[in-house]
């Protein structure tokens, strides 16, 4: 197993610190970001496939958008 594989196989088993909260779309349907929250309570913004890379749970498509979500949390 080389050094690239090694990497590859951490980055499949990283446990991100962030934890999806919603997803926010365009008038077509196009999810443009994620709004995500650390462990400290911080939320921000990530690109889509930011996302995805860094394994964020839940999966991308579980997330809420964001009108649905403020409607469940208010």
């Amino acid at each position: 197993m080389g050094w690239n594989d090694k990497k590859s196989q951490n980055r499949e088993n990283y446990m991100s610190s962030y934890t999806g909260l919603y997803v926010q779309r365009l008038e077509d349907g196009t999810i443009y970001s994620v709004q995500v929250i650390d462990i400290g309570g911080i939320d921000i913004p990530l690109d889509p496939q930011i996302y995805r890379e860094r394994n964020i749970n839940p999966p991308i498509e579980l997330l809420p958008d964001q009108k649905n979500y403020q409607k469940n949390s208010a």
